[in-house]
């Protein structure tokens, strides 16, 4: 009994380890991951898979992302306020944080911007039960160095820690790229926390680079923040009459 016990858990386990390898292209010589005790197999056999593709693989099929309409700004409340507590808490004082989400992140401000013709924002959901996790907003640039004729500005790009690395921040980071291109912007411009190693990293990696400085304010109190900017691929007429109110 305990041979064929073993004997399904090593099909179960292989089958599982061939349908990874085949939706993921990936080779049998790269890293490891035990499957000993989930089937009962007690020679610790030993599967071979790239990690981060397959975390990717399995989060991306978690998420769809579309254009956000009116009537979303409830739940794009939510998620930027949820994702703003869980990046700065024990960074940026408490009580900050609480003003800036019920003033920065109120239902009305998202509101505004999706009734703004010059504005666009894509909603991250989860395909089971649709729940909002993330969002993007790209509107008129409020920045120093900015153009306000010629540049648009990344506002937000907010996703719920548990789908980091899952690639859904470069689709919605993607999407707002598009956006801003097919709109005659020159650049896309943002603002992020000077201290926010991580989201720095992640604009360096697809193209953004260093302009100027600015402070920012968080419930009454200043913060540095640096001031990014990504040059976009010429888009024919547009970008010669400007991108405000050619929203695609």
């Amino acid at each position: 009994m305990s041979v064929k016990k073993n004997y399904s858990a090593t099909v179960i386990i292989n089958c599982y380890r061939e349908s990874i390898i085949e939706s993921l292209s990936i080779t049998q010589d790269d890293i490891f991951l035990s499957s000993a005790g989930s089937f009962g197999v007690e020679d610790r056999r030993l599967f071979p898979y790239k990690r981060r593709e397959l975390k990717e693989y399995t989060l991306s099929t978690q998420l769809s992302i579309r254009r956000a309409r009116p009537g979303d700004e409830d739940a794009l409340a939510l998620v930027g306020q949820a994702t703003f507590l869980e990046t700065f808490a024990g960074i940026l004082d408490g009580a900050a944080i609480v003003e800036h989400c019920r003033r920065a992140h109120a239902a009305t401000q998202y509101r505004d911007w999706l009734a703004d013709a010059d504005a666009a924002i894509w909603l991250a959901e989860t395909t089971a039960g649709n729940a909002p996790v993330g969002y993007v907003v790209v509107a008129r640039p409020q920045l120093p160095g900015a153009d306000a004729a010629r540049d648009l500005e990344l506002k937000r790009i907010y996703l719920l820690g548990r789908y980091h690395g899952g690639g859904a921040g470069k689709r919605l980071l993607e999407q707002a790229v598009e956006f801003a291109a097919a709109a005659g912007a020159a650049r896309l411009l943002l603002g992020v926390y000077a201290g926010n190693e991580a989201a720095i990293g992640f604009y360096r990696r697809h193209g953004f680079t260093h302009l100027t400085e600015r402070q920012f304010n968080v419930g009454g109190r200043l913060y540095d923040d640096h001031v990014l900017s990504l040059a976009l691929p010429p888009s024919g007429p547009d970008r010669v009459d400007g991108c405000h109110g050619r929203n695609p």
